[in-house]
Parts: structure tokens; C-alpha cells; sequence
């Protein structure tokens, strides 16, 4: 379809879900990779880091919550849920930012607690914004608002590193960084709720509570009774087991391979290009061709890179890795548009919060098991041996997608 034929609503509606997905990006990198960051700069082991994806299990915490955010709110309360529910994650966001700058990094329970809660905090929120592209009025325009938001979200992930590295390298605390994002959740979330470029977000469908087994439990047991759904879980829980291993550490990656923060600040900028190219190009690929081929392609490009990777993690200029990066992030987000895609087609339009909480969190959890060992893995066989396991790990998603095409009922 083409974009002049869309309704203006909707293009606004594009915008919101990419500005949405930008915040949503820089929270997501904020809550996984700040920590690892600042903790680089006190001298921490990376084997510390994988606490991290231990206290990341909570981000699957979102299947839980996901039935309350499209319920109908109290009438005292002037707004639709998903601008109320988004607005107060953002306010939430901003509180337990503020207490974890004055933490000492990976001691004392206030750090812990806190990290815990943004990382269900940061699950709940992008579960909304993924089902903004379903729920909002982008059924019919197949890859679009996926390319929108997951630039948005490329975008949010690109400043919150390249930005903190920068100007940590610039003299500024990490506590002042965490105290300026804190204030932009609070004006993103008054913005949220009284600007009228977010009404798109009143489109959403609102779910009256007609008791607990309807709200909670049909939509799981609708989701279930899909024909092909053991073979839709599983090709969702392999799919990103090898970029949930390689990619909480690989800013500390290109820093030890001799980047200094502003270079890697500078590489991010062109990181974020590359994403975008793969977002738009896997974008119109799903226009033409089915979307498991895509997810296909896109698995084929990331081994072939992580296999490049490999190669230069023995020793290589830096312009070779910086290239490596890019390709690296031009495939993953290739692959990631397609797989968000997928996940999106197989839900119902009035249950899509609740449905795509279900398919997230326990892909995510899966995917967290494995960052786990990563640190596990760069202290025993070092980082050539955890490229090598990503690598690796493309393979069972790339044979499984491959059974699965053969057969002409999935899907």
C-alpha cells in the first residue's frame, strides 16, 4: 500500500508508534546496558554482568499484567488505558531511575530490587507498543508499523549508548545521566496523556471486565487452541537465542577490541544506519514475500555474520569490525522486523495485549536463561569461543524454520 493512500490518522499514528518505540529503545538499553557500562568503568568482571539477564526474567513478568492494560479504566480516570497505563509506566520509570543513581552498582538490595522492577517495567511497556501496531488501526499495512516502530526502538537504543559513552567520556557522572533520563520519562509521560498527536492511542480497543475467566483466561486458552501454535512457540523461542547471547555484551566486545568510548559512540551512529536499512528492507520484503522466508533470510545473514565476527575477534583493524558491526546490525534488525511481524499476524486484534504478552515473555525468558551464560562463556573460552556459540545457535532455528516451510497449512 502505498504511504499516500493511508489515512491521515494512521500516518500520525506511525509517527506515535515510532516516537514510542524511540523512548521505548533508549529505556530498553538503559535497563540492560547502563549497568554493564558503568560497571566497566569501576573495573567489575563481565562475569558479574550476568546477574543481569538473571533479574531479566522479570521482563516475562508482562504475561501476567498484560489482561489489566486494555481493560476499562474508573470513569473518574479521563483517559484511555493505553495512554493511562503507558503514562504511569513512564512515571515508574522515572521514580526507580532516580533511586538507582544513588546505588552503588551490583551491591545492596535497593540496586537489585529496582532492576528487577525496570526490567518488568521496560516488558510491560514495549508489550504496549507492539500492540499499538496491531490494535490501533495497522491490521491491514503488513510490515510498516513494525519497520516504524523497531526504527523507533534502533534509534532510543542507538542514543542511550553512543549518548552515555559519550559523555561519560565527557566528565558527566552516570548518576547525572540517570537523572536527566529520569526528568524525559516524566515529560514523555505528561505528553502521553494530554497532547493530541497521542489520540491514535484512544483507537485501541477497550475490554470491558466481565470477570476472570473472560479477561484473563480466554484469551490464553483462544491462543491455544491455535492449530499450528507448538510450532509458532518454538520457532519464537529458538529464533533469538543467539542475539540474546551476543548481544548484552557486545559494546564491552568492541571496547576490548580496542575502541575507545567515543569511538564506539561514533560507530553507534552509523550502527543505527545499518538498522535502519535492514528495518526497511525487511519491511518490504514482508510486503512480497512470506514472512517465514524473510525470518529465514534473515537467520542465513546474521550466522554468516556472527561467522565474520569469529574471524575478527582474533585481531583486525578496527575499520574491518566497525564493518562487521554494521552488517551485524543491519542483519539483526532485519531479522528482528520479521519476527515482530510474525508474532504480530498470529494474535486477535481485541486480545493482541494480552495474547503477544504471552508470546514474548516466554520467548524472552528463554532468551534470558542464555544471556545468563554469556558472561559464563567470555571468562572460560573467551570472546571468540561466545561469537563461535552464537553462531551455533543460529543453526537449530534455521533447520527448525526450514521443516516448518515444508508444510503449506502453517500459517
Amino acid at each position: 500500500m502505498k504511504f499516500k493512500n493511508i489515512q491521515s490518522r494512521k500516518i500520525q499514528g506511525l509517527f506515535v508508534i515510532g516516537f514510542l518505540g524511540l523512548w521505548g529503545g533508549l529505556l530498553n538499553k538503559v535497563v540492560r546496558t547502563w549497568p554493564r557500562l558503568w560497571g566497566n568503568d569501576l573495573g567489575l568482571s563481565v562475569r558479574t554482568f550476568d546477574i543481569l539477564a538473571v533479574l531479566g526474567i522479570c521482563y516475562s513478568l508482562k504475561m501476567f499484567c498484560g489482561p489489566f492494560f486494555s481493560l476499562a479504566l474508573p470513569s473518574w480516570i479521563p483517559f484511555s488505558p493505553r495512554r493511562f497505563w503507558l503514562s504511569m509506566h513512564l512515571i515508574a520509570f522515572s521514580i526507580l531511575l532516580t533511586i538507582i543513581s544513588f546505588c552503588s552498582m551490583f551491591s545492596g538490595i535497593a540496586f537489585f530490587v529496582c532492576t528487577a522492577l525496570l526490567f518488568m517495567l521496560d516488558g510491560n511497556y514495549s508489550m504496549m507498543v507492539i500492540a499499538c501496531q496491531k490494535d490501533t488501526g495497522f491490521e491491514n499495512l503488513r510490515g510498516l508499523p513494525e519497520s516504524f516502530c523497531l526504527n523507533g526502538y534502533r534509534a532510543g537504543m542507538t542514543l542511550a549508548v553512543s549518548g552515555a559513552l559519550f559523555f561519560s567520556q565527557c566528565s558527566w557522572s552516570w548518576p547525572m545521566l540517570y537523572h536527566y533520563l529520569a526528568g524525559g520519562c516524566l515529560v514523555v509521560a505528561l505528553s502521553v496523556l494530554f497532547f493530541p498527536m497521542f489520540s491514535s492511542l484512544d483507537l485501541a480497543p477497550i475490554q470491558p471486565f466481565k470477570g476472570i475467566g473472560y479477561n484473563f483466561f480466554s484469551p490464553i486458552k483462544e491462543l491455544l487452541k491455535h492449530p499450528q501454535i507448538r510450532k509458532i512457540f518454538l520457532i519464537l523461542m529458538l529464533y533469538r537465542v543467539a542475539d540474546h547471547l551476543w548481544t548484552p555484551n557486545q559494546e564491552l566486545f568492541f571496547l576490548h577490541m580496542g575502541f575507545s568510548k567515543q569511538q564506539y559512540s561514533v560507530q553507534d551512529f552509523w550502527n543505527f544506519w545499518g538498522s535502519s536499512f535492514g528495518i526497511f528492507v525487511s519491511g518490504y520484503c514482508i510486503q512480497k514475500f512470506s514472512v517465514l522466508r524473510v525470518m529465514r533470510w534473515g537467520m542465513t545473514g546474521q550466522l554468516l555474520v556472527f561467522a565474520g565476527l569469529f574471524w575478527g575477534s582474533f585481531g583486525n583493524s578496527l575499520g574491518v569490525l566497525s564493518c562487521l558491526c554494521i552488517f551485524q546490525r543491519i542483519l539483526l534488525n532485519f531479522s528482528l522486523t520479521s519476527v515482530f511481524a510474525f508474532q504480530i499476524m498470529t494474535v486477535n486484534l481485541g486480545q493482541a495485549i494480552t495474547q503477544l504478552s504471552i508470546f514474548t515473555a516466554l520467548a524472552h525468558f528463554n532468551s534470558q536463561l542464555v544471556s545468563s551464560c554469556s558472561g559464563w562463556l567470555i571468562v572460560h573460552v573467551g570472546w571468540s569461543g561466545m561469537i563461535f556459540a552464537s553462531m551455533l545457535a543460529c543453526v537449530p532455528a534455521l533447520i527448525y524454520m526450514f521443516c516448518v516451510s515444508k508444510d503449506k497449512n502453517f500459517l
